[in-house]
């Protein structure tokens, strides 16, 4: 979590990123499920997590349809190890990953989808440039389809592993 957070700082401005880290130490919730290393234990925690979801006000027919047949996934856990991205300085990264072109597409999805853009930032106060650059960036505006992955498995392995379990519980319950 943290150089994720040391990246958004960096990319929306050091007063954000440090007000993101706090929201997210503060907001990360205690889940009882221990965490895990490898897939013994992954139906077991998913056990607990289903239960302590359901307490949490997540409804027994969503948890049933978002859950099935979910499972350990080492893959995700090898990919997420090897992210060389969170090794780079901010200047590095940007220079690695960030182009013109990016750019360009960037501004025209803020242009296209600016009603939205703007309820977005009405609500929750976040603007449509740093939305539109982590939608660009992590997902090259939705054209990268995850290699078949399952966001809501990937989530689940995340959340077992033992790296940033509160991090990746609490974006499984938002999921």
């Amino acid at each position: 979590m943290a150089r994720q957070t040391v990246w958004c700082g960096a990319a929306a401005g050091g007063r954000f990123g440090a007000a993101l880290f706090a929201l997210l130490v503060v907001a990360s919730p205690a889940w009882a499920a221990p965490c895990g290393h490898g897939s013994g234990g992954f139906d077991r925690w998913l056990s607990a997590f289903r239960q302590e979801a359901a307490a949490k006000g997540i409804k027994p027919a969503t948890l049933s349809a978002g859950l099935a047949d979910v499972s350990y996934d080492p893959r995700v856990i090898r990919l997420d190890r090897s992210q060389h991205s969170f090794k780079l300085s901010f200047e590095a990264f940007y220079a690695r990953r960030v182009s013109n072109a990016l750019i360009r597409r960037g501004q025209s999805m803020i242009q296209r989808h600016r009603g939205l853009f703007n309820r977005i930032e009405q609500r929750f106060g976040v603007p449509a440039p740093v939305l539109v650059s982590i939608w660009g960036l992590e997902t090259n505006y939705g054209a990268d389809r995850g290699q078949n992955m399952s966001i809501i498995r990937s989530l689940a392995t995340l959340a077992y592993d033992c790296r940033r379990s509160d991090f990746f519980t609490n974006e499984l319950i938002n999921a």
